[in-house]
């Protein structure tokens, strides 16, 4: 059953994705801020990985995902910023490939399930459907980034967003 936007276990699910857009966007941005703000970043990221961590263990379902457990998907998404952000001064090939595969399965996932629930016609409630798809683009941006960060870090380039 899917939560809706209005219960409290939905808002934390949707606050994780407008974080994680949040941040996203600021590594786009021609000035990031410097170590000082990658830390601040980091760190809200540590802290949002921790409370799902803790709701995962605690048995709680958090937002509105039926392709996977909420929490472990939210636990991994703020996970993944954490480490992002270390790159490339941390970059791990096998994490960085572990990363790339989790996303990678996340949009075919929810994928899945949108175009199922399109062609059973019961994609009738638009918030839903545009949720499902924001979480498709999400999780395709975390694979591209992903690829383009371990190239540019196996090279030893430095990304403008990563200089501290």
């Amino acid at each position: 059953m899917m939560a809706h936007r209005d219960e409290p276990s939905g808002v934390c699910g949707f606050a994780s994705h407008a974080l994680m857009a949040a941040g996203m966007a600021s590594m786009l941005a021609p000035v990031h801020g410097g170590a000082l703000t990658r830390g601040l970043w980091q760190a809200a990221y540590a802290a949002g990985c921790a409370f799902f961590v803790v709701s995962m263990v605690r048995g709680r379902r958090l937002g509105p995902r039926s392709g996977m457990p909420a929490p472990l998907h939210h636990a991994m998404c703020n996970a993944a910023m954490v480490y992002m952000l270390a790159m490339p001064s941390l970059s791990v090939l096998v994490i960085t490939t572990i990363l790339i595969a989790y996303f990678m399965v996340s949009v075919l996932v929810d994928g899945y399930l949108l175009a199922r629930s399109a062609s059973q016609g019961s994609a009738s409630r638009w918030w839903e459907t545009v949720s499902q798809g924001t979480r498709i683009l999400m999780a395709g941006a975390m694979v591209y980034m992903f690829a383009v960060m371990d190239v540019a870090a196996s090279a030893g380039m430095h990304h403008h967003h990563l200089q501290g």
